[in-house]
């Protein structure tokens, strides 16, 4: 093994001699292409003794210049670390002048350089410190250990990110030989090593991990299970950034007017070659339909080639933010093609991760930013990159952005060239120029308004002088409302009821109804689902006839009023458009086609209601098509306070919105609908009142609210007995549920006799649910520490009779992946621990790509570590606790779960004899004084009293 060496101890261990590896040599080519030229002199350097004998002399000629120095005290650990990981490059390649020499060479170069100022010196040991440390540290290593392609990688990885700092590190003093320039340049550099040391010390773990795995894959079979698992769960990661990579939606219009003062301050502002501590960011800002989407979309384009990556983000809300985040974390590689429900908030920050982490030129956009508070969710932070907004709010300027740049309509100069530029006008002459220039004045030199105005006058083919009295004839109909903060006299109502006039028929519907879907992304697939009712109104009977639909949607897209997108059936509204169609409308059309949007959307939307209690695992596509519109429908009703022609159909919607959110483990946004839901029912005693308190209940159980879910199955039970008949699958389903409430509660006697009763049911009726009644009563058998009597109820369940992991895995039903989980908790009280975990580990790469890093995955990160640690696997179990925590820190209401895995880690870490062991406990207590809970969890510091904090069952 490899000793810790003091810096006069003998040379490193010569490993064997090998051929050269292909991953050694691009490493060294690389070095060779960023130093540019000096190689052969930093190759001088034969070892780390000649090294010390240099920086001796070098720290002798500080002394008679500026007293004493330190350098030597603080370079010999340096030294000493830097030696021990040459020795295991050595061992793993081969004994190779060149590899070593680089290092020491790269060093003595880079003390000379910096040696003129002794600030800068000491700044240059700062670094050579931290670079030390944070390279790879083997306290031992044996010779027989296998070294695989995996491990060499990761070693050559963190070889080359330290050589090719070095490289850099050199130029820059060469780069900058005085003293104010150093000191100018030096936040480049600074920021340079901070990315650096984070590349670093990611490549630094990776390499101790092989070695770690390496080691267990020597000890034989013992750590199977755990390699397989750690296996399984590095392939769900990120392999390597996909670049260039350029998430840009909008299409380009190559017809850009004016602006070259603007356009230029955007770049200068953005240039990514300029040195920053943190990013360099610049708001867009003026009123609507100024431009500000168009100016970013010119150098988000014409940028390509400065930047490796460019992420346009919708910013108007944060569904549509978040949303934007899960794709660019798909391309990114972020997020595995082919998980089903990421949750968009957690990818949106893996995206920031990444652009901390990344070395290459990055350009974000936030587009349409008007709401600036949802950006501080999204917002990079100090991350090195550029960063570009639009928004109307002029205070974005100020913050988050670094700086700001008001966008004005156009003069009336340029606004005239570009009317005539649009319109097409062949006629040139001085009076069509006086008429644009007219125009223009009156439009306000509003772009949008420009764009709009010539799309009417050329589609309906006006000569430019009829359109002034056009114009006049509808300037009394103009809103009196002004857009945004600026002294424009007009607003874009004008100019859409322009357009909107020349509607007629089925468009006119269709225009009309969209404005009550989120502008944004409207699939036509819920537009045009058929609809046979009898109460299908008249007005909409087109939506039922493909060509008709194609004739209506065609004249909104020539119109300009719609916009459709290339690669999917979706339209989208621009919403000032919407706007101004809602404004628009009397009170009675407005709750008429609201009426329609809900019915619409709960014709397609899945309901429990009308099929039986069970699940939505298979329509959760269609479910996420819709989300975002309903949400969009209770802005609307709140905002116009539009009256619900069925209240009923509305509340329906909602809780099965709900119901869906509470299965994708969204608790926390579906709690606010299934409330809603339950005021817009005005029959208390209906079956659709119970409904929706089942919803509720059960949003309330899942974020450890018991005694409230109690309440809400309780009344919807006492509802059910009152108006079905007895043995009701809805009667069943309600007692299964209060079974669910007292087994969180740890009541399992109570739990087992409601289960007792909705077996009954089940069994009496033949119902296929009695599933589910098997399962949950072999949880509770379990808490009743009755081992083989829950293995023995969980063999009922006629699907899982062969006990096979295709069983328990299916994506039609998610939950039975949970029973998996049982089966494993099963296991463990018979003592059959190997079988636990490789069942525990099955169900965390199921959970994981079916839910996303959320709860359940982070529970079954728990388990896992939690048997590892009892069978002795301590320091794997510390890393899946870790990830754990990562995932949760990033969840809503997690403190009862991070306090678990924190107790967790400190139970481990003080085993161990580790110095964090008080850091995590106090972690776990501060959790666990934030943590809500129905049950009586005592003060006392113990594995009982943390684990009352999560649910017992995370079906």
């Amino acid at each position: 093994m490899f000793e810790s060496k003091q810096a006069n101890s003998p040379p490193p261990y010569q490993g064997p001699q090998t051929l050269r590896s292909p991953l050694l040599d691009e490493a060294l080519n690389r070095y060779k292409m960023e130093l540019n030229d000096g190689k052969d002199f930093v190759l001088e350097v034969d070892g780390v003794e000649e090294l010390l004998d240099q920086t001796r002399a070098l720290e002798t000629g500080l002394a008679r210049k500026s007293g004493p120095s330190t350098t030597i005290g603080r370079l010999e650990p340096v030294f000493s670390q830097l030696n021990n990981f040459a020795a295991v490059m050595a061992l793993c390649f081969g004994t190779n002048v060149e590899t070593t020499a680089l290092v020491w060479g790269s060093i003595r170069l880079i003390l000379t350089l910096a040696s003129p100022a002794q600030d800068v010196l000491s700044d240059v040991l700062d670094m050579l410190e931290e670079i030390s440390w944070s390279l790879p540290r083997f306290t031992y290593y044996e010779k027989t250990l296998p070294m695989d392609e995996s491990f060499k990688s990761s070693l050559v990885a963190a070889y080359g990110e330290m050589t090719l700092f070095c490289a850099r590190t050199i130029n820059f003093f060469r780069n900058n030989p005085h003293y104010r320039l150093l000191r100018k340049g030096w936040p480049q550099l600074a920021n340079d090593f901070q990315r650096t040391m984070k590349r670093l010390k990611r490549l630094s773990q990776v390499v101790e991990t092989e070695a770690e795995a390496a080691r267990m894959r020597l000890a034989g079979d013992k750590h199977n299970e755990v390699l397989s698992l750690m296996k399984a769960f590095q392939e769900s990661s990120i392999k390597k950034d996909i670049l260039p990579l350029y998430h840009i939606p909008l299409g380009v219009d190559g017809r850009f007017f004016g602006r070259d003062d603007e356009f230029q301050k955007i770049i200068e502002t953005l240039d990514p070659e300029k040195g920053a501590l943190g990013s360099r960011s610049l708001a867009l800002y003026g009123m609507g339909g100024v431009g500000k989407t168009t100016m970013a979309l010119r150098y988000a384009n014409s940028a390509r080639d400065q930047y490796d990556a460019i992420l346009w983000i919708s910013a108007d809300n944060m569904i549509n933010m978040t949303q934007d985040f899960l794709d660019v974390a798909v391309k990114l590689g972020l997020v595995p093609q082919d998980r089903k429900s990421e949750d968009a908030k957690t990818a949106m920050t893996k995206v920031k991760e990444w652009l901390n982490e990344t070395s290459c030129r990055w350009l974000v956009i936030f587009d349409n930013a008007d709401d600036i508070e949802i950006l501080s969710a999204a917002w990079p932070g100090m991350a090195t990159g550029s960063i570009l907004l639009t928004s109307r709010d002029f205070t974005s300027g100020f913050s988050p952005a670094g700086a700001g740049l008001a966008i004005k309509p156009f003069d009336d100069t340029t606004g005239s060239i570009a009317f005539m530029s649009l319109t097409g006008q062949s006629d040139n002459s001085q009076a069509n120029r006086d008429l644009a220039r007219e125009i223009t004045h009156k439009l306000g030199g509003l772009p949008l308004a420009l764009r709009q105005i010539s799309g009417f006058v050329v589609k309906q083919r006006i000569p430019l002088g009829d359109f002034l009295g056009l114009y006049e004839r509808n300037a009394a109909k103009i809103h009196t409302k002004k857009i945004g903060f600026s002294d424009y006299q007009h607003t874009l109502s004008t100019v859409w009821s322009l357009a909107l006039s020349q509607l007629t028929g089925h468009a006119t519907s269709l225009q009309k109804l969209l404005a009550f879907f989120d502008p944004n992304r409207i699939d036509e697939e819920i537009l045009t689902t058929r609809d046979d009712s009898a109460e299908m109104n008249d007005e909409f009977s087109f939506l039922n006839d493909e060509m008709d639909f194609l004739d209506a949607k065609e004249v909104l897209l020539r119109a300009a009023l719609v916009d459709r997108s290339e690669d999917s059936s979706c339209l989208s509204v621009h919403r000032l458009v919407q706007a101004t169609v809602i404004d628009g409308l009397t009170t009675d059309e407005r709750e008429i086609y609201l009426a329609q949007a809900i019915r619409l959307l709960a014709r397609v939307f899945p309901s429990l209601f009308r099929t039986g209690p069970g699940h939505m695992f298979t329509a959760w596509n269609i479910c996420a098509m819709c989300l975002s519109h309903v949400h969009f429908l209770v802005f609307l009703v709140a905002k116009y306070k539009i009256r619900l022609r069925d209240q009923l159909m509305f509340a329906e919607l909602l809780s099965s919105c709900a119901w869906y959110l509470f299965e994708s483990e969204r608790n926390h946004e579906g709690l606010p609908l299934a409330k809603l839901a339950l005021e817009n029912i005005q029959e208390k005693y209906s079956l659709e009142y119970a409904y929706s308190l089942n919803t509720l209940g059960s949003l309330w159980l899942d974020t450890n609210r018991p005694k409230k879910a109690l309440e809400c199955f309780g009344s919807a039970l006492r509802i059910r007995e009152g108006l079905l008949p007895r043995t009701d699958g809805w009667v069943a389903a309600s007692l299964n549920s209060i079974s669910l409430v007292y087994t969180e509660l740890r009541d399992f006697e109570q739990a087992a006799a409601y289960q007792q009763k909705a077996m009954d049911i089940r069994l009496e009726t033949n119902s296929p649910r009695i599933v589910n009644s098997y399962s949950n009563m072999s949880s509770i058998l379990l808490g009743l520490g009755k081992a083989d009597e829950a293995e023995e109820m969980l063999l009922r369940c006629p699907s899982l009779k062969d006990m096979t992991d295709e069983c328990f895995l299916r994506a039609d039903n998610p939950r039975l992946s949970s029973d998996m989980v049982l089966l494993s908790r099963i296991r463990v009280q018979q003592g059959q621990l190997k079988e636990a975990l490789r069942l525990r580990s099955k169900a965390l790469a199921f959970r994981q790509k079916t839910f996303g890093d959320k709860y359940k995955t982070c529970d079954s990160l728990y388990q896992i570590a939690d048997l590892l640690h009892s069978r002795g696997d301590s320091k794997p179990a510390i890393g899946f606790l870790k990830n754990s925590i990562t995932f949760l820190q990033n969840l809503p209401e997690a403190d009862g779960f991070l306090a678990r895995a924190n107790f967790k880690l400190s139970q481990i870490h003080d085993q161990l004899g580790y110095g964090a062991a008080e850091h995590y406990k106090e972690a776990a207590n501060h959790h666990r004084a934030r943590t809500y809970t129905d049950l009586d969890i005592g003060e006392e510091y113990s594995e009982e009293s943390f684990n009352l904090l999560t649910p017992w069952m995370m079906w």
